[in-house]
């Protein structure tokens, strides 16, 4: 199961994502810290992907009196996907499993901090967009 979001470790800083308001947007040791206003995203080729499961994942961490949040969208329409934390959250795995709807051509993660205050409080890790196996297709 490759991760289909590219530098999803942020290993090389802010390579392969889109990156709105900058300075809300810092890249440090393998993650990313987000503040409000800010946002990183990613447009994915999502060809064939109707009809099959995939599962939505991020390692998140909020300072108090902040939150985060991953939101998933698809693309020409369908339910958004939505990783929430916050409050003083230390580092935790959040995923979410989902059916890709009929149709759907393209996936766009995007990271952000929703938060009414002006901090630097989100922190994004480890984010990874895999198509899980038919249940008939898993070997023991």
């Amino acid at each position: 199961m490759a991760n289909m979001i590219l530098n999803g470790d942020f290993s090389k800083q802010g390579l392969d994502w889109t990156i709105a308001h900058e300075d809300r947007v810092n890249f440090k040791d393998g993650y990313c810290v987000i503040g409000r206003i800010g946002s990183v995203s990613q447009v994915i080729s999502a060809q064939g992907a109707g009809g099959k499961e995939f599962m939505l994942s991020a390692r998140i961490k909020t300072i108090p009196d902040c939150v985060a949040r991953v939101e998933l969208s698809f693309r020409p329409q369908g339910p958004q996907i939505w990783l929430d934390a916050g409050l003083g959250q230390d580092w935790t795995v959040y995923s979410n499993k989902f059916i890709a709807p009929e149709g759907t051509e393209q996936f766009i993660v995007k990271l952000f901090n929703p938060d009414a205050y002006d901090h630097m409080g989100s922190f994004y890790g480890d984010v990874t967009l895999v198509e899980l196996p038919p249940i008939g297709e898993i070997q023991p």
